[in-house]
């Protein structure tokens, strides 16, 4: 579905508004979402993921790299939650999707949030990428704007010295022009980590930036770079935070695709905890 919108709310309070669009530029909808709630024991998992899939020109991006990770991810998190403790099934599931897409031409950004609650325990609240798209979070009383994710690019010079040390392994060349990494071939990859994408393997990474949130907010919000790399966590928070969570993500799509000109494929959503 290229264009969509809804609102999950579920029994323990949490409150959820997504949106898509495909935008204006692109010749195909590669972007995509997945919510889930599933109990493994005593434990309540709330899972959030966006997908941001590139480089699916020549397929149906339903099958290609996106697709894959919208079809799989969750029920690799959960049998991977059944065997290991929550950093390392988050990590083993991003690592074992990219290996089933070892062959794939096409790419995709996956970034989740996961919400985990356990009776008489405090909430944990887990943020995960790779790639390009953003987690921030929110708070009312005191205010507060904070990016939960790292943008995986290859200005940063912690991404350029990993690529540099795994291409040199691998006897591979690549250069970074203009933002982007390119390979031998002269093909472009605007980040630094991904899932699939088979000819950057040489010197790229499938392993995400992992991190458990210790600060309490209250809402989190996880969107690809067509909605970031319009709008600041500032403007979207003043935007949102006086709104009513229902419709909130398909009210924000709508004001960025009438404010600005870019229009990239955009994913939105907005969690209220």
């Amino acid at each position: 579905m290229e264009d969509s919108s809804d609102n999950i709310r579920f029994k323990n309070g949490i409150t959820a508004s997504f949106a898509m669009s495909k935008g204006e530029v692109r010749a195909q909808m590669e972007d995509n979402i997945d919510i889930a709630n599933f109990s493994i024991s005593n434990k309540q998992y709330f899972a959030f993921c966006v997908f941001d899939g590139h480089c699916a020109t020549r397929k149906d991006p339903h099958i290609s790299a996106v697709g894959y990770a919208k079809q799989n991810f969750i029920p690799f998190l959960q049998k991977q939650l059944l065997e290991n403790n929550i950093r390392l099934a988050i990590e083993q599931t991003f690592l074992l999707l990219d290996h089933d897409l070892q062959d794939e031409d096409s790419g995709t950004t996956v970034s989740l949030l996961l919400i985990v609650e356990e009776p008489n325990q405090k909430r944990q609240v887990w943020v995960a990428n790779c790639g390009d798209s953003s987690v921030f979070g929110f708070g009312k009383n005191p205010e507060k704007i904070q990016k939960l994710s790292v943008d995986h690019k290859p200005h940063l010079k912690s991404e350029m010295k990993r690529m540099q040390i795994k291409s040199k392994s691998n006897k591979m060349k690549f250069k970074v022009d203009d933002g982007y990494v390119v390979n031998g071939d002269g093909d472009a990859l605007a980040m630094t980590r991904s899932l699939g994408d088979s000819s950057f393997q040489d010197f790229i990474t499938s392993k995400p930036s992992i991190s458990r949130i210790h600060q309490q907010f209250d809402v989190i919000m996880v969107a690809s770079d067509g909605l970031h790399d319009c709008m600041s966590g500032k403007h979207i928070w003043e935007f949102i935070k006086h709104k009513n969570p229902i419709g909130v993500a398909k009210q924000l799509l709508d004001y960025r695709n009438d404010k600005f000109e870019q229009h990239d494929n955009v994913s939105i959503v907005i969690v209220y905890l």
